[in-house]
């Protein structure tokens, strides 16, 4: 059992480590395909540019009337419609163009208050740049689709390279199911949990969608942002495994019971403990029938001496086998019987000096019996 327990302990720690440096590699290969997947969007803002009606509306500063706005409406609706949502992925929530105080939209659901919370449309300024665009969350826009998806924001301006004007600023919302498929693998496990954060905390992304835009507090006592550590979380202990981006201001971070680690490893320690059990309960009762076959005749042997011992010397002595104990009551078998010998041979030898003693006792009465007759 000391050994077993001993193997168990060094087992599941040489897991551990294993585990503790193969995690972190494969969430840094993940974290660099999410890299590359964001870095392939960066490109969907400048198809923009190969469509000649689009770029003569977005340059058209002149006041227009309400027919040719709504005909400049349906086309840059139909063009974001055909160019981000039907050939693009089906994480594409919408597609906003904003130029000279005019919004052009469109989406697969349905949207209310596309607008941030100043009303500015500022550009983010926490997360960072994605090569030209950069990141907007929800928390920073009152935008809101049918269903109330979580969703991750890409904005980029748009440019006359020919005039040197900025003609408008492009918003792509997309769902954050856009990072289930790189992480799909990893999120097989039962119990395994990831999220995506910025370096203060933030939550980009969360396995559990209502996570997603709340604060990770716990990320300042973080040993590390590259590696693993154990930690306990809810009373349960944890592998957590970081990857900071080298491209995108965020870690990916990957959490993991321990006990799923070792839950092959535990089912060989309970087999282990049931064998053990079964092994102890097995000899225990051998000990048992084995401790009974010497101590039954010893008994027997201890009632047979005691009646000796009361004078009872015509006892029989049963030999039941040939062990130890069976030696033991050989020799007190023949033991008794020299003692019944001997008892009978001094009987016999007290028997014949009496006899003799009374002949003696004969031969000296016999001549005074004759004298006194003569007399």
């Amino acid at each position: 059992a000391f050994l077993g327990y001993i193997a168990y302990w060094q087992y599941t720690k040489s897991i551990e480590e294993e585990v503790g440096e193969y995690i972190p590699r494969l969430v840094k290969q993940v974290n660099g395909n999410i890299e590359n997947d964001i870095q392939k969007l960066e490109t969907l803002p400048d198809l923009i540019y190969n469509s000649g009606d689009v770029m003569a509306i977005l340059r058209d500063s002149q006041s227009k009337k309400k027919s040719v706005l709504l005909h400049d409406e349906y086309i840059m609706k139909s063009y974001l419609t055909r160019t981000y949502l039907n050939n693009n992925s089906s994480h594409i929530l919408g597609a906003f163009l904003v130029s000279k105080n005019r919004t052009f939209a469109s989406t697969s659901l349905h949207y209310d208050s596309f607008g941030f919370e100043d009303g500015s449309l500022p550009y983010a300024d926490d997360l960072g740049l994605i090569g030209e665009m950069q990141l907007l969350l929800p928390n920073q826009t009152n935008l809101t689709f049918e269903g109330d998806p979580s969703y991750f924001m890409l904005v980029k301006p748009i440019t006359d390279f020919d005039n040197r004007k900025n003609l408008g600023t492009l918003y792509i919302a997309i769902d954050v199911a856009f990072f289930e498929q790189s992480l799909q693998d990893l999120q097989k496990e039962e119990n395994v949990t990831m999220w995506i954060m910025n370096k203060r905390g933030k939550i980009i992304y969360h396995k559990d969608h209502s996570k997603i835009g709340s604060v990770e507090k716990g990320i300042h006592d973080y040993p590390l942002l590259n590696g693993s550590f154990r930690t306990e979380i809810d009373g349960k202990r944890n592998l957590i495994s970081i990857s900071e981006s080298n491209e995108l201001p965020w870690v990916l971070v990957h959490s993991m019971p321990i006990k799923n680690m070792t839950e092959k490893t535990d089912v060989i320690r309970n087999v282990t403990i049931f064998v053990f059990i079964l092994f102890t309960l097995i000899t225990t009762l051998i000990s048992i029938f084995f401790a009974w076959t010497v101590t039954r005749p010893l008994n027997e042997l201890g009632d047979i001496m005691k009646r000796v011992e009361k004078g009872d010397l015509l006892v029989d002595i049963p030999i039941h086998s040939k062990d130890e104990v069976g030696m033991l009551a050989n020799s007190f078998r023949s033991m008794l019987a020299e003692i019944r010998e001997l008892i009978l041979k001094n009987y016999h030898i007290e028997l014949r000096k009496k006899t003799a003693e009374l002949y003696a006792l004969q031969s000296q009465i016999n001549p005074h019996f004759m004298y006194n007759t003569l007399e």
